[in-house]
């Protein structure tokens, strides 16, 4: 198989965009400021400010598992980071979400591929109605003709 490329590009191009969880430590003291931070963010609407309240609910149950699995005796989750990102990265790709980049913008290329994406199962699915719309007319229409229906079949006992 060879390899062009574009192909070579889209591979890079995805490889760049999974989430990887950092090897790195931080301090309980850190760790307090940036929950801290993180709240007051949470207060001023900086941060899931566009959240349904489904999704913040499902936000904080995650962030409490996560809490109580690290919590746990003899767990080391430094030692499941590639699984985390397994499970980071299909969640990702399943939902189809776009990461801003470090500017904090979105990546335009990827927004505008899952909008073209989003059309064309718009289009898809609007024919698909449209054809099941015809069906449903011409099978009314066939009945208004007077045309003989299928007689249900009636067994006898014998």
């Amino acid at each position: 198989m060879k390899l062009t490329k574009s192909a070579l590009r889209q591979m890079i191009k995805e490889q760049n965009d999974k989430v990887k969880l950092k090897q790195k430590a931080m301090s309980r003291a850190r760790w307090a400021k940036r929950l801290r931070d993180d709240s007051k963010a949470v207060a001023a609407g900086d941060i899931g400010g566009d959240f349904t309240p489904i999704e913040r609910n499902i936000v904080q149950e995650i962030a409490d598992v996560i809490t109580k699995i690290a919590s746990a005796p003899d767990v080391d989750l430094g030692q499941y980071r590639q699984q985390l990102n397994t499970v980071l990265n299909r969640l990702k790709k399943i939902t189809g979400a776009i990461f801003p980049d470090e500017d904090g913008k979105a990546d335009a290329k990827a927004k505008a591929e899952k909008d073209a994406k989003a059309e064309k199962d718009a289009k898809a699915k609007a024919e698909k109605d449209a054809k099941a719309e015809k069906d449903a007319k011409a099978k009314a229409d066939t009945k208004a003709k007077g045309a003989p229906e299928e007689a249900p079949v009636v067994q006898q006992e014998l």
